[in-house]
């Protein structure tokens, strides 16, 4: 045998190597590319059926925001209430929410509000949104004497809010929480701070005056 017949003979040795080799993967081959397909399958089947849910929240949420709208206040409480509680981490639920955290608010039901306040979240990125959850929540902590907490919520939405004219509010709250905790020196310093601020509207320029004129009243007794 020549060196050309062994070279004849190693490439076929190769070759059939190769073949046996993907014969012998052939099996481990098909499981692979089925686990592939089944995957892409079920992402696609996943987020299809994700989508139709998030549409249908907020096709519900919009309803009921109507029939809220609309006067039908009692049917239109319960819409949202089922909204909410089957569609929670969606933009439809987060729109339930706010209206009932609102319903809850102007017919100061705070048993109510306080339990969508600690019992739900709010699916959102919206800092405006959010802020404001985080004041009720503050107005929450103030009424049940929880000045600290009520605070520190009010710092928080201060933190995630850059809007200016928001932060002069969140402010005149704390300057509230701070008199109802009788520290009137930090009050008067955050309202002071306030009255210099070019942001605030004339609404809330005369609440910070009527405040500054309370601490001085109490200051003099």
């Amino acid at each position: 045998m020549d060196k050309k017949e062994l070279k004849e003979d190693l490439i076929r040795d190769r070759i059939i190597d190769s073949i046996q080799y993907i014969s012998d993967q052939w099996q481990y081959v098909i499981g692979l590319l089925t686990v592939i397909i089944l995957t892409i399958s079920a992402y696609g089947f996943y987020s299809n059926k994700e989508n139709k849910r998030i549409k249908l929240s907020s096709e519900m949420s919009g309803l009921a925001q109507s029939e809220y709208n609309q006067g039908d206040i009692e049917f239109a409480v319960e819409d949202l209430e089922n909204v909410l509680g089957d569609y929670e981490d969606t933009h439809g639920g987060t729109q339930a929410y706010i209206y009932l955290i609102y319903d809850a608010y102007i017919n100061d039901d705070f048993a109510k509000l306080e339990s969508l306040l600690n019992d739900y979240s709010m699916y959102t990125d919206d800092a405006l949104l959010e802020s404001s959850v985080l004041e009720t929540k503050a107005y929450l902590s103030n009424n049940d004497n929880d000045f600290d907490s009520a605070i520190e919520l009010l710092n928080k939405a201060m933190s995630i809010n850059d809007i200016d004219a928001f932060k002069v509010r969140f402010g005149i709250a704390k300057a509230r929480v701070c008199i109802n905790k009788e520290d009137y020196k930090k009050a008067s310093d955050i309202l002071i701070e306030l009255g210099d601020s070019k942001f605030s509207s004339t609404s809330q320029q005369n609440t910070i005056d009527e405040l500054k004129s309370y601490i001085a009243h109490i200051d003099r007794k």
